[in-house]
C-alpha cells in the first residue's frame, strides 16, 4: 500500500514537472502551478516567488478574481522566504508563531503576521525551498500548512526538492528567453 502511494506521488510530481516545462512564461508558472502543488503535497497554500534583480525583492504573483496581484518581499533575514533566498537555505518550520523556533534559525527571523490578518487565516507550518539552477537562485517555493496538521515529512522534502529543481531550470530558461528576445530593430 505504501509503494502504491509512492508511485502515485511520483506520477503527480512528474505531471506537475511536465506542466512547468510547457509553461509560456514565468508569470504563467507562478499563477497556475501553485494550484497543482496544493493537491500534490496536501497543503493549504503554495507560493512561488521570482526574484526582481533590479530591486532585490522577491515577487509573488497570484490571481485575484480576474486580475493578477503582485506582492513584494525584501530579500533579507526578516522574513522566511527572504531568509531562505538570502542564505540559500531550506527552512522547515513547524510553528511560525513560535519565536524560539525562529530564533534557533536566526535572531533576525520573524513571521510577518500581517499576511494572516489580510487573508483571515492562521499559518502553522512553512516549508521554504530556494529555486536554484547552475548556482543561481531564481526564486523560492513555499508550502504552507499540511492539511493533516503534521509538520512536513522527508517525503514532502524529497518531492519539493524535485519540483524546486524543475522550477529553477524553468525560471532560468524563461529569463534567458526574455533577455534574448529579438525585436524589429535588431537588424539595424
Amino acid at each position: 500500500d505504501d509503494s502504491k502511494r509512492e508511485i502515485e506521488f511520483q506520477k503527480k510530481i512528474k505531471s506537475v514537472s511536465d506542466i512547468i516545462h510547457s509553461a509560456n512564461n514565468i508569470e504563467d508558472i507562478m499563477v497556475n502551478i501553485p494550484k497543482e502543488l496544493v493537491t500534490v503535497f496536501e497543503v493549504d497554500l503554495v507560493s512561488i516567488y521570482s526574484i526582481d534583480k533590479n530591486t532585490n525583492e522577491l515577487v509573488l504573483k497570484h490571481s485575484v478574481s480576474e486580475d493578477i496581484e503582485e506582492i513584494r518581499v525584501p530579500i533579507d533575514n526578516n522574513s522566511i522566504v527572504g531568509f531562505s533566498v538570502k542564505n540559500n537555505r531550506i527552512l522547515s518550520i513547524a510553528d511560525v508563531y513560535n519565536d524560539s523556533e525562529l530564533i534557533k534559525i536566526s535572531s533576525e527571523l520573524r513571521f510577518d503576521k500581517k499576511w494572516d490578518e489580510k487573508f483571515k487565516r492562521r499559518t502553522k507550518s512553512i516549508l521554504s525551498f530556494p529555486l536554484i539552477f547552475s548556482g543561481m537562485i531564481n526564486g523560492v517555493l513555499q508550502l504552507i500548512d499540511k492539511k493533516i496538521g503534521v509538520p512536513f515529512t522527508d517525503k514532502d522534502l524529497e518531492g519539493v526538492r524535485e519540483i524546486a529543481t524543475t522550477l529553477g531550470i524553468a525560471f532560468s530558461k524563461q529569463q534567458k528567453k526574455v533577455v534574448g528576445r529579438k525585436t524589429k530593430y535588431d537588424a539595424l
